[in-house]
């Protein structure tokens, strides 16, 4: 009985090794594939929202500037 374990244990280390060792080499291909995709995807997703952070400001400052005008505008009318 107890060799009968042993020799499962055995068999099972043996299959379970290789079979962990190519599982992970296709992960690690499928990583070194994928990663320079995924830094060049970030990089464009940080490069549009600062783009969109800027035109966001610039409309902001423009109400303000807007703002500006009109109030002077009604000052000079009121005068």
């Amino acid at each position: 009985m107890k060799i009968k374990k042993l020799l499962i244990l055995l068999l099972t280390i043996l299959i379970a090794v290789p079979m962990g060792v190519l599982v992970a080499a296709f992960a690690f291909i499928q990583i070194i594939l994928t990663f320079p995709f995924c830094v060049c995807r970030n990089s464009f997703r940080k490069i549009e929202l600062e783009h969109a952070n800027k035109e966001l400001e610039e409309k902001h400052s423009d109400i303000w500037s807007k703002h500006i005008k009109r109030m002077a505008q009604n000052e000079k009318d009121l005068n």
